[in-house]
């Protein structure tokens, strides 16, 4: 047995004496008290018993399913208890069949006992030992040569593989019938389009089934045509891939009721017509404790109340009913982009009434699911994954790829001689997108529209005409911040937004919304406090102006060129600055500020000319501007016409400072070429240019100047 035990050890990764210590100590009720027994009530109102295993023998039927589920695969045909796999799988496979059959399996897991599983041990494709497989089923059967306990962590496994020769028999028999099988646990579905005679398939399906050892349960066999609801695995089947309607409506049910009445009042509100898909998740004793469905007992944590608790666990709870709206919705878009763009139009609809439910509740997570839900939506997964298991030569071709046309890849500095830190750092950068200049352009402008835009008007005046802003107006703002735009602006523009409209209670705008009623107008301009703390700071940060809102670029370029670094060299070499200053610009204040001190540092270091120009224009009526920091250098360069070649430290600096601003170009005469102009953000986008005034950084900001 100590050989048994030890080959068994080595394949599970324990010590052979815990397993010995689990399945063979002195206790006499042996490997029963592992097992926490409660019975379930089922729709017929008997009980179903559950015997829920824990402790040391947890473990081990852990570590038992960890190896075997690696080494030998279920059927195809099994839906039910695999990866990748499950009710929707199950279910697509018989969806907008004229015919449907189903059947139950009687007695499933109780019919699996102690003999059969060792038995299959012994048999293809395990051939264990008759001890190994005498172990291996002690791990996954209950004591007393009992069957799989319904709570096993084996269990589900188990059966799928019991079930293997059945699946093969029934889909051979199908593919003869000219019909589709597979099975989703102890729930066999068969469909087709054909005629086909019914008595005789079903009894030889039954004949199939009491020879592998099973029995149908004839009280839930079902004959399903399509004029009939025909729902497989709880999914209708009959157009596409649906839920239940019912399901839909007590979900609008549930979200309305508890926006109009606060959750807590649905908490642990059961009156529903069908409970199976709608039932809360927490239920209160006589004694006024909060039980959860999964963990039990709740209790206060450090900083929320027992109530606030579970209020976020029934949040969570219909988070995930609706998530499921959403999966089986979007199962269509293979099969009927109609049904396709109807369902997940339900979905989104579901999704805003949380969401602003979440904001009444003051729950955070919601939105930062749905903002993550939106973040993996756009990821390129394939890179994703490539990047996670490359080698050190195929990271450093990605990073070369990479920074033709993003200027994040091009400018950092990479841990490349340490993979595992090398493969970290470009996944931080593959899950987040580059700064998008039209988000960046569209926010900016809409700063200045206070008659039109949601965003103007609460920078300006909460009024048009005599309608003030509502509710509902400044939580969808917030809202398409917080999930859909945030991750598109350069990080130093998303700080200066986040202070105003961040997902977190403590900045600016949610703490006026967490009181949330649609249609509530709210005079927020007029509220000192909040355009003080708020507004005004805001307008700051994205603006260069002359007014007690705005940043004073004047005074910010006399500050740079007082700087210490730029003065000692300008008095050094004697150089002099002329300045054409812009009235008004919108843009990301810290960001162009940084980014000129950086550039102007690096023109007045390397110049052979006396005199360095900064000039401000708009550009037409294109709503841009331009910035220009040139000297007067005419005389060609001797380094090499490319990106790579004049970005040095500093301008790398300001190239990503700039990034989603507006664009950079840097003009010079070069030797052997001439006058060139060469896009900084993307790599070898270079082309003729006519003569310039000299050595020049050209900036076009996608701000507005007046």
């Amino acid at each position: 047995m100590k050989s048994t035990l030890q080959n068994i050890a080595i394949n599970i990764g324990v010590n052979w004496k815990f397993i010995g210590q689990v399945l063979y100590s002195n206790n006499s009720n042996s490997r029963n008290h592992f097992y926490r027994v409660t019975k379930i009530p089922k729709r017929n109102g008997k009980n179903r018993t559950i015997h829920a295993v824990k402790g040391e023998l947890k473990i081990l039927q852990r570590k038992v399913l960890e190896w075997l589920s690696e080494m030998y695969m279920p059927s195809k045909h099994a839906k039910g208890f695999k990866k990748k796999s499950g009710i929707i799988e199950n279910a697509i496979i018989h969806h907008n069949k004229k015919l449907i059959l189903k059947f139950d399996l009687k007695d499933f897991f109780p019919s699996i006992t102690f003999a059969r599983v060792r038995g299959m041990f012994q048999a293809y494709p395990f051939d264990f030992t008759e001890k190994q497989s005498t172990v291996l089923a002690q791990i996954s059967c209950l004591d007393n040569n009992g069957p799989i306990p319904q709570g096993g962590i084996t269990s589900p496994y188990i059966s799928n593989m019991i079930c293997r020769k059945l699946d093969s028999r029934l889909s051979k028999f199908a593919i003869k019938t000219g019909m589709r099988y597979s099975r989703y646990a102890d729930d066999l579905t068969f469909s087709t389009n054909k005629w086909i005679e019914i008595d005789e398939i079903v009894n030889s399906i039954s004949e199939i089934v009491n020879t592998e050892g099973f029995i149908l349960n004839n009280e839930k066999t079902r004959i399903l045509n399509k004029s009939k609801r025909q729902a497989v695995t709880g999914l209708v089947v009959n157009d596409g891939l649906n839920v239940n309607r019912r399901y839909i409506r007590n979900l609008r049910a549930l979200i309305y009721n508890c926006k109009r009445s606060g959750v807590k009042s649905q908490l642990t509100k059961n009156n529903y017509k069908d409970l199976r898909n709608t039932c809360s998740n927490i239920t209160i004793s006589k004694s006024g404790d909060y039980y959860s469905y999964r963990s039990g007992l709740i209790k206060k944590s450090d900083n929320k109340s027992i109530e606030k608790i579970a209020i976020e666990k029934f949040m969570y709870h219909i988070r995930g009913m609706i998530e499921f709206v959403g999966q089986v919705a979007k199962a269509n878009e293979p099969l009927c982009e109609k049904n396709y763009l109807t369902r997940t139009g339900i979905y989104e609809q579901l999704i805003n009434n949380y969401s602003e439910l979440a904001v009444l509740e003051k729950i955070s997570k919601p939105l930062k699911w749905a903002a993550n839900t939106y973040l993996k939506s756009i990821q390129n997964s394939l890179k994703i994954n490539y990047v996670e298991n490359c080698t050190l030569e195929e990271l450093k071709k990605v990073k070369y790829e990479n920074a033709g046309n993003d200027i994040r890849y091009f400018c950092k500095s990479f841990s490349e001689t340490e993979i595992n830190l090398f493969r970290k750092e470009l996944l931080s950068l593959l899950q987040y997108p580059k700064p998008n200049a039209d988000i960046v352009a569209s926010y900016l402008t809409d700063c200045l529209d206070s008659q039109n835009k949601i965003l103007g008007r609460l920078l300006h005046s909460s009024n048009v005409g005599d309608k003030l802003l509502t509710q509902r107006e400044l939580y969808h703002l917030f809202k398409e911040y917080n999930v859909e735009k945030k991750y598109f602006l350069p990080l130093s523009l998303r700080k200066t937004f986040d202070k105003l409209l961040s997902n977190d209670s403590k900045s600016g705008l949610p703490s006026k919304l967490f009181k949330y009623q649609p249609e509530d107008e709210l005079d927020l301009y007029s509220d000192t406090q909040f355009r003080e703390n708020y507004l005004n700071p805001f307008k700051e940060a994205t603006r260069f102006g002359r007014g007690d809102d705005s940043t004073d670029l004047s005074l910010l370029i006399t500050e740079i060129v007082n700087s210490g670094n730029i003065k000692n060299i300008i008095d050094k070499k004697k150089i002099k600055l002329k300045f054409t200053l812009a009235k008004s610009i919108y843009t990301d204040v810290l960001a162009v500020g940084h980014a000129i001190s950086k550039l102007l540092e690096s023109m007045v270091k390397h110049t052979s000319s006396n005199v360095v120009h900064m000039k401000f224009k708009l550009l037409g009526n294109s709503g841009r501007t331009e910035l220009l920091i040139h000297d007067e250098n005419t005389l060609a360069l001797d380094v090499n016409c490319s990106r790579n070649e004049v970005a040095n430290g500093k301008i790398r600096n300001a190239i990503l400072d700039l990034y989603g601003l507006g664009q950079y170009y840097f003009i010079a005469n070069f030797e052997n070429v001439g006058w060139r102009c060469i896009n900084m953000y993307f790599d070898n986008k270079v082309e003729d240019t006519d003569k310039h005034l000299g050595v020049t950084h050209k900036v076009i900001l996608n701000g507005d100047l007046k």
